[in-house]
């Protein structure tokens, strides 16, 4: 999906910032220093909203948590915000950028070595290396969803907030057609069934 993998899993570009009231930044901080704050309290991160019209929300490194405007707007509700701060803390805290980062650079390395060896065989090792980095990005997507629950737990919210998050996705952005081999995500009826499993 991306030429190079410069963000994690949830990632997406951006246009501009967009940081006033207006946009809804003081609706995303609060929900990022609510979740922080249960979990690190030593630590401080800012919440970066983007002013444009897809719904995403991502972090790279470092101590910032990024949306939309119009994912944050969506949301709706500050549960469903804590849930997905949480979701992209964990993500954050794992190191799954840098970790991604380095399977992309591993992975295409020995694409290129191959292709040396034997010409005309990048077509086959590309589509290997893209449904390898696939399956890497939806067990990390899985993980950070793990490890949400954990966080939100601690800021006095439960799995059932973060199920209503996904519930919400599943309604009202019905999966297009999903392709196991290649997905980023697990499918959301996947991620579901994962969340209601845990104690």
């Amino acid at each position: 999906m991306f030429i190079i993998y410069i963000t994690i899993g949830c990632a997406s570009p951006a246009n501009y910032l967009c940081g006033d009231t207006y946009c809804g930044q003081d609706q995303w901080q609060s929900a990022i220093d609510e979740v922080v704050s249960a979990n690190f309290p030593d630590e401080t991160y800012e919440g970066v909203l983007w002013a444009d019209d897809f719904m995403n929300a991502w972090v790279t490194v470092g101590n910032q948590i990024h949306t939309t405007a119009e994912m944050n707007y969506h949301l709706e509700t500050h549960e469903r915000r804590v849930a997905v701060v949480a979701h992209e803390l964990a993500h954050l805290k794992l190191g799954h950028y840098y970790q991604k980062l380095g399977l992309y650079v591993a992975t295409n390395t020995l694409i290129l070595v191959t292709e040396v060896h034997y010409p005309g065989s990048q077509y086959y090792t590309n589509s290997l290396g893209g449904i390898g980095m696939s399956a890497f990005s939806r067990s990390k997507e899985s993980e950070a969803d793990r490890i949400a629950i954990q966080y939100l737990e601690k800021a006095d919210y439960s799995k059932e907030d973060f199920l209503d998050l996904l519930y919400w996705m599943r309604d009202n952005f019905p999966s297009h057609v999903h392709n196991p081999l290649t997905a980023t995500h697990p499918h959301i009826s996947e991620r579901i069934q994962d969340i209601k499993k845990l104690n």
